[in-house]
This record gives structure tokens, sequence and C-alpha cells, in this order.
């Protein structure tokens, strides 16, 4: 996948998840680069195949140097099986890249 913007302007920055059987409540942590942290990470913009989940997001404590981490805590929806959208991003291009 390519996301194409300038610097200075804001990207949609969309995250999949595939799965081999519905996917219910769930953990997982992502890792993004110090300069292009995600401006909704507690509020992401959840896809129509991923309605009914709460979201929670903590900081996660394991990013190398120049990366920042987060521990993403999905409960109380369903995801179906495939290649599906899970959530939305927003994230600002620095005006120096």
């Amino acid at each position: 996948m390519n996301i194409i913007g300038k610097p200075g302007s804001t990207v949609k920055f969309p995250v999949y998840l595939t799965t081999q059987a519905i996917a219910k409540d769930m953990d997982f942590q992502m890792t993004f680069p110090s300069e292009l942290v995600p401006q909704n990470v507690s509020t992401p913009t959840m896809a129509n195949e991923a309605s009914g989940y709460m979201v929670a997001c903590t900081d996660g404590s394991d990013a190398d140097e120049g990366e920042t981490a987060y521990v993403f805590t999905l409960t109380g929806g369903e995801l179906p099986v495939g290649n599906v959208a899970l959530m939305t991003f927003d994230i600002k291009i620095p005006e120096s890249q």
C-alpha cells in the first residue's frame, strides 16, 4: 500500500486485519516513526466492518529510539473472516519531510 502526501498535509492511514476466524476482543501494538505519529490515536475512525468495538490506547514501552509505540485494546465488537478494514488514523506529514 502506498499513501502519497505532501509536507504539511494530513493523510488517512488505514489499518487492515486478515483473519481465518471471526475476530472478537483483541490487543495489538503498532509502532510509528516519531515524526509520523497519528493525530487521533485514542479515537481512530473505525471501519464499517469493525463497528461495535470500544477502543482503548496506551503508550507502548518497547519502541526503539525514534519511534512511538501504542498498544490498542479493542473490545465488544466482531470482525468478519478475511482481509478487512479495521480502523483509520489521520497522520500529519511534517513540513520538513
